[in-house]
This record gives C-alpha cells, structure tokens and sequence, in this order.
C-alpha cells in the first residue's frame, strides 16, 4: 500500500487533492528546477522559470559550441576526437530535449489538467487504489531514472577532472586537468587560470541541466502512460462489476465507454506529443550507448578501472532511459487490450441486449493495437529494445576497427 493509500475515513471531496499532487510532485521539482514546469503567465514564479531557462540554456550552448569546435577542427588524433564524440552527442540531443521541454509547456499543463480532472471524477475506493499502485510505479521510474541520469555523467566528470594529465608546454613538464566536455583551445585556452576555474563551473552547470532534461524527457511520459495505464484497469473492474449491476446496466456501460474513448483520446495525444522525442532519444541514446561500449573497451584494454566504471555507469542510464519508452509502451499496449478481455470474460449473458451489443463494441475497439512510437517510424516495444542493443554492438566492433 502507497504512502497516500485511501483512507475511508477521508472525505472523497478533498481526496483527489492529494493524490494529483502527489502524483506530479516529483517530476514538477525536476522540471521547476530548469524553469520548464508550465507556469501561468504574469506571475513572480514565471519571472524566475525564465530567469532559469536563460541561465541553463546558456550554460549548455557554451559548452557544446567549444567541444563540438574541438571535435571538428582540432588537430588531434583519431582516438581522441571518437572520445569527444559522446559528450558532443549528449549535450547536443538535451539542447534539442530543452527546446522540447519548453515548446510544449501548453499541452503538458494541458496534461496535469486532465490528471487532475481524472482524481476528481474518480470515487470509488477500489478505483483510487488501482491509481495509486500506477501512481507509485510512474514515481519508482522517475527516481530510479534520477539516480542514474545523475550519477553516471556526474561520476564521469569528476574522475576526468581529477585525473591529471602530464602535457609539454615549451620546454616544462605541465600537470593539466582535463575538462568534461573538451574545449577547443583557440576559442577557450583552459589549460590557465582563471578560464578553467570558470568554464570547469559551467560545465558542471550545464551537466546538471542536461541530466534533468534527460530525467524530464523520460519521467513525463512514464508519469502519463502509468496513469492512462490505472484509468484502464478502473475500466477494468467497472467491467467486472457490471454484471452486478444489472439494473442500471445501461447507465454503468454508458459511464464505461465515456471512459474508454476519454483514456484513448489520452493516449493518442500523448503519442502525438512525444513521438518526436522518442525518435530523438531512440537515434541519440543508440550513438551515445556504442560510443559509451568503445569507451568501456578501450579503458578496458588500458586497465584504467575508474574511467571505465564510470563509462558504464553511464551506459546503464542509456540503456534504462531506451528500455522505460519500450517499456511504457508494452505496458500501454496490454492494458488497452485488457480492456476487450475484461467485456468477454465477464456474465454478459445475463446482461440484457442491448448492453451485450454495447459490450460487442467495446470489445471490437479494443482489438486494435495502440503502441507508442519513434517518429511515426518505429514502433516501441521490447522487440525494438533487443534491436538497439544488437544495432549498437554492430557498431562498437566498426568502430573498433578503425580506430585498430
């Protein structure tokens, strides 16, 4: 049973406060911090959001112009330029996840609109216990997804940073402290001070900002699909309990299909709002996951033990944040499916006709497959999960032979 588990001794007026609440508590602190929470226009809160998405989108474009100079028109090796490959790829898709985050600040309030709308016209116990266990499972993705978007970039950073490098200038032996996100040394010279004390500061800025795009970008959706996923089983049980209701039987399956067409029309306009960002993360995760794989090869091959873990911690949280859209998705697609289950398996033979004819219909919409998609292109499911990880060891061994 949850924390805010339902209580008969509370008031179904105010109930539904606290559960929307608590059900976009999490991720409105992760987006309120980088100023992408949808705020109402002409209030203090709305000042300061802009204030923030100023500073964190500026961080993160002084960052990515020098390291993508430096991988474009540095004079270094091979095996350097593929290691500046990854941080260009990652601050490059959370610039593009940013601008995501704040073109659709409508229709996400849009969305917490709905959510509110679905806590208030939910009265039964048994309904608010079934959104509660979704509610609880939409919060264990964002936290698990806060632990590892956070660590792994956050690890890799500081054991770079605090891993000195010994480099000739003129004729002295120099100790120098490799950046994050490398520099091109003709627009930014960070081997002196005070320009590495200032731009090692922006960096960890905009390092932070990239994470919690990352985190806002996968948490939401999976905030959305697990509460369409509860509205579903609700639909479910009201399924079940038709039969025993035999008296009002029209007016409950009348309730029950307002309800359907409601959560599908959800779910189509979450397909519709993130199917863009799923492509964008399906193509940006898959380069980062087999530059990341290279990374753990090579600091393999050298035996250095603290890069590698880090490369694989951040290769975990790519994989993770692949597998929650594959997984949502799944999980989307079976519960739409239940629902015709549900309509057949339960006494629709003591149910008078014309409800049967109404059963016949639900369970024929039913039948067709809802998945999420990647660009309209892909379909998201577990199937496609297993693709990446094949797609991606194809091009670790590529890259491999190249660099050899």
């Amino acid at each position: 049973m949850t924390r805010l588990a339902y209580s008969q001794s509370n008031s179904l007026k105010y109930a539904h406060v606290d559960g929307y609440r608590y059900n976009i508590k999490l991720i409105r602190r992760i987006l309120m911090s980088i100023g992408t929470w949808p705020i109402l226009e002409g209030s203090f809160a709305k000042i300061i959001s802009i204030a923030l998405v100023v500073f964190f989108f500026s961080s993160l474009v002084i960052t990515f112009v020098p390291c993508i100079l430096n991988t474009l028109l540095a004079d270094e090796d091979l095996n350097i330029k593929l290691e500046s490959i990854g941080p260009v790829l990652y601050w490059a898709v959370s610039l593009f996840k940013y601008g995501f985050l704040l073109m659709h600040d409508e229709e996400i309030r849009d969305f917490m609109g709905q959510l509110e709308t679905d806590w208030q016209l939910t009265n039964r116990i048994q309904d608010r216990t079934v959104m509660f266990k979704y509610l609880e499972l939409g919060r264990y993705v964002t936290i698990v997804c806060l632990i590892f978007m956070h660590t792994g970039p956050f690890s890799y950073g500081i054991l770079k940073v605090l891993s000195p490098i010994v480099m000739t200038v003129g004729n002295v032996s120099v100790s120098m402290y490799p950046m994050p996100c490398p520099c091109y040394e003709k627009l930014l010279d960070t081997r002196y001070s005070p320009t590495f004390e200032i731009i090692i500061t922006i960096q960890c800025i905009s390092l932070y900002a990239a994470n919690t795009v990352a985190i806002g970008t996968c948490s939401l959706p999976a905030l959305l699909v697990m509460h369409a996923c509860g509205q579903i089983e609700t639909i479910v049980l009201q399924l079940h309990d038709l039969v025993q209701d035999n008296d009002l039987s029209k007016h409950t399956l009348g309730n029950i299909v307002e309800k359907h067409v409601r959560v599908l029309s959800f779910a189509t306009r979450i397909e519709k709002m993130i199917h863009k960002i799923c492509f964008l993360d399906l193509l940006g995760s898959t380069l980062n996951i087999c530059m990341l794989g290279y990374y753990c090869i090579t600091e393999l091959e050298n035996n250095d033990a603290k890069r590698m873990i880090s490369y694989g911690i951040i290769l975990i949280s790519m994989l993770f944040n692949i597998y929650i859209f594959c997984y949502i998705s799944e999980k989307l697609t079976d519960q739409c499916g239940q629902i015709g289950k549900a309509a057949y398996a339960c006494n629709w033979y003591r149910l008078p006709k014309q409800t049967i004819l109404g059963l016949v219909i639900i369970i024929m919409r039913s039948s067709s497959v809802f998945k999420l998609t990647a660009g309209k292109i892909v379909c998201l499911s577990f199937a496609t999960f297993g693709d990446v990880v094949k797609t991606t060891m194809v091009y670790i061994n590529l890259l491999r032979q190249m660099a050899t």
